[in-house]
């Protein structure tokens, strides 16, 4: 009876360790939401504190996204070549210690070095953090992918609330606005160019109250502290419950073990994922870009205000989604998940594309499905890719890289454009949309014949080995 007991607890053991260490994935994605966020929320504020124009100050954001970009190539090659949960515990620290000097700064150009790094640990993080929970949950891991992305938007949501108190008050304070899109934030403020320097004096004299936006980002950066001490402790504890860590440091060669025939699938597989990310992301980065600027040049001609709250509608049902997505991932297939997003993406575009410019009732109705039928896809298409190959970091870093160039691309083909067209961008997510759903049914082409590498494993097992062991022992 009491070796039965103890056999149970053994079980339970695994479980609650794979459990802890989601949890704290997901803290500190939460933390990745407010860092977006935070720095749009507080832009009026950092042209405050540097004495420049806002389009000076929003390179903060593109600084920013290279970084992140550099760092999801850079992160990839090192979570391969170290399996340590070491480096995932640098990255967030990384994030952690300079974001708080994004307001503290000397000078703008030393904010844009703070930014840059900050972007490093962001994309080094993100990349380690998913292709980690797929290793944690293999057998299943779309309810852990939809809820990590919940975390995220969860976070950008609150870090407008975080920001209040702390920001000053000026007439001009509401004259631009913000907004986190996915995993990536954007102004809706035009670059003012040179001219917006002769009126900072201005500007600076319209406040009232002197900002305090610093507390704001200190906060975060304490919140990542608690991240980090978090995964220490996690990592300490696992480190004195397992005796072979040295696996942990062990290189990945997975695909050197694999016979030609699959790792030819494996990049076609992974080149269809990531063409398919950067066309989502650019239909998710451009819908909630341009959302507000469209409600205002449409025919229906909305006041802003009411346009910034259809914006909010969209990211409301966008964040809402993910936590019905991961509920809905724990019975549903990804690919079956892939096919209901894209009948509501589909139905959504096709009336927005006839009534979104004329009618208030389809612009809104449609606005709210079109969160819905977008929240899941991300999480959806890379446990479909999971159900397939093993998920390595290096793999990992291609779609996170392919997330940030689909992000930058958005702004570019719908912004010099809206004003004098703003139909462009509902025919734009329509066309989207329709490509991906031809990549999807050519991803199920793909795989129709090819068994599912996590057919018969069991979750409690794999969490037993998956803290240090690699990529290749899953695949045993």
């Amino acid at each position: 009876m009491q070796l039965g007991n103890m056999l149970a607890m053994a079980k339970k053991k695994p479980l609650m360790s794979a459990l802890a260490h989601t949890a704290s994935l997901d803290l500190v994605c939460g933390g990745l939401g407010l860092i977006l966020s935070l720095t749009g929320v507080c832009l009026l504020d950092l042209q405050e504190l540097y004495g420049t124009s806002i389009g000076a100050v929003s390179h903060l954001i593109t600084s920013r996204s290279v970084g992140a970009l550099i760092g999801s190539v850079i992160g990839g090659r090192l979570f391969d070549k170290y399996q340590n949960p070491l480096l995932i515990i640098f990255t967030v620290a990384l994030m952690s210690g300079t974001y708080v000097f994004v307001p503290l700064s000397a000078n703008l150009y030393l904010a844009y070095l703070a930014s840059f790094v900050n972007g490093i640990g962001l994309g080094a993080f993100d990349t380690g953090s998913q292709a980690r929970l797929i290793k944690l949950w293999p057998a299943n891991p779309g309810p852990a992918q939809h809820f990590y992305h919940f975390c995220f938007g969860l976070g950008s949501l609150l870090a407008p609330l975080l920001a209040q108190p702390f920001l000053s008050k000026s007439s001009e304070a509401h004259t631009s606005s913000s907004h986190v899109v996915g995993n990536h934030l954007f102004s809706d403020t035009p670059n003012a160019g040179n001219s917006s320097l002769d009126r900072n004096s201005s500007i600076a004299s319209a406040t009232t109250s002197g900002t305090r936006v610093q507390y704001a980002f200190l906060i975060v950066t304490v919140y990542l502290a608690v991240g980090v001490a978090f995964l220490s402790v996690l990592y300490i504890f696992e480190s004195n419950r397992k005796q072979d860590v040295k696996d942990s440091e062990k290189k990945t060669e997975d695909t050197a073990e694999l016979p030609a025939s699959d790792i030819r699938f494996s990049r076609i597989l992974m080149c269809l994922v990531g063409i398919y990310i950067a066309a989502y992301v650019t239909m998710e980065c451009a819908y909630g870009l341009m959302l507000t600027t469209f409600g205002v040049k449409c025919d229906l001609h909305l006041p802003k205000a009411t346009a910034v709250y259809l914006t909010e509608v969209f990211f409301l049902t966008f964040t809402v989604s993910r936590v019905f997505a991961a509920l809905v991932a724990q019975k549903m297939s990804p690919f079956g998940m892939l096919l209901a997003s894209k009948v509501i993406l589909l139905a959504t575009f096709a009336v927005l594309s006839l009534w979104g410019s004329t009618s208030s009732t389809a612009l809104w109705v449609g606005t709210a499905t079109s969160g819905i039928g977008q929240a899941s896809l991300y999480g959806a298409v890379v446990s479909f890719c999971a159900d397939y190959v093993v998920v390595t970091n290096t793999m990992m870093s291609v779609i996170i890289f392919t997330d940030n160039f689909g992000a930058m691309l958005a702004p570019v083909l719908v912004g010099p454009f809206i004003a004098d067209f703003p139909m462009i961008l509902m025919y734009l997510c329509l066309a989207l949309t329709i490509a991906l759903t031809v990549m999807t049914f050519l991803l199920y082409l793909l795989t129709k014949k090819r068994e599912k590498q996590n057919v018969g494993k069991k979750p409690e097992k794999e969490a037993n080995t998956c803290e240090l062991s690699t990529p290749v022992e899953h695949a045993k």
